[in-house]
């Protein structure tokens, strides 16, 4: 069977291309079919280039690009369905830690940016300094400020497979100058002073 399907995907890309671009596979792709729902599902890569096909089962699968791909996987599903109709998303594997709702690795879609990867953690935590968080991609560390981008004053940062986004804690001093804090900070030595004055 393995066999089988790899000499399918090499026919495949030889007869289109003549040569195999570089472009898939990635470490994670998301495949889903928009009529059959039960085809559906995260598809991982293993180091050999291949991987575990809901239904098909494991195929080893050449460098090729992301068209060639998919219509692999058309004509290999094609064995079960008349028409397969598959959708193939490329997922990078990203990672935000620090001051979020939930931090730790998640895999989105290509393209995807610093505000997407965000939102995916559930947002930042009511202590996080928004405008100093730092994006590390390799051995490149970017300082990015989130405050500045949510607000859309400067454009979001693309996300690569790997990345890994830190949204450190506010300062003291920086949590101080929230108005809300000054204001119950004002109130509570007020209410003090009042306690005191009636000791006397």
């Amino acid at each position: 069977m393995i066999q089988f399907n790899y000499l399918i995907a090499s026919i495949l890309i030889i007869s289109s291309t003549g040569k195999a671009p570089r472009i898939i596979p990635k470490k994670a792709m998301f495949i889903r079919s928009v009529i059959h729902p039960e085809i559906r599902d995260t598809v991982y890569m293993n180091p050999d280039s291949s991987l575990i096909l809901p239904l098909v089962g494991e195929v080893k699968i050449p460098p090729m690009s992301l068209k060639h791909f998919k219509d692999t996987l058309e004509t290999l599903y094609s064995r079960y369905y008349v028409e397969p109709a598959l959708d193939v998303i490329p997922l990078d594997l990203v990672f935000i830690f620090g001051t979020v709702r939930n931090p730790g690795k998640y895999l989105l879609p290509e393209h995807s940016t610093v505000i997407d990867l965000l939102a995916a953690a559930g947002g930042p935590a009511p202590t996080a300094n928004m405008k100093s968080a730092t994006l590390k991609r390799q051995e490149k560390l970017m300082h990015i400020n989130l405050d500045a981008t949510v607000k859309g004053e400067i454009p979001p940062e693309e996300l690569k497979t790997g990345d890994i986004l830190y949204i450190p804690e506010k300062t003291i001093f920086l949590r101080l100058t929230n108005v809300q804090t000054i204001v119950s900070l004002v109130i509570l030595a007020w209410n003090i002073y009042l306690y005191f004055s009636r000791q006397r």
